[in-house]
């Protein structure tokens, strides 16, 4: 007879920015986490890309530029 295999933990991840944990005893637990992205968008006056000296949420830059593009992967700070 085969053994049974151990069962994997359960990770998911749950949208509006919140990542769920498998704690040691099986709770899950969510913590809330600040997804800040580097970019770079489109100057309205010469038509040039420019890279952003900041990074911010994707919301915020949507809002703020027209035009714009994200440049690598995005920074994740665990909000305590």
């Amino acid at each position: 007879m085969r053994k049974k295999r151990a069962q994997r933990p359960f990770y998911a991840t749950i949208a509006d920015s919140r990542r769920t944990l498998r704690a040691d005893r099986g709770i899950v637990c969510t913590m809330p986490r600040l997804e800040l992205f580097s970019f770079r968008y489109r100057d309205p006056l010469t038509g040039k890309w420019v890279k952003a000296r900041c990074v911010a949420e994707r919301h915020e830059i949507s809002a703020r530029y027209a035009e714009w593009q994200m440049v690598g992967r995005p920074g994740i700070c665990r909000i305590v």
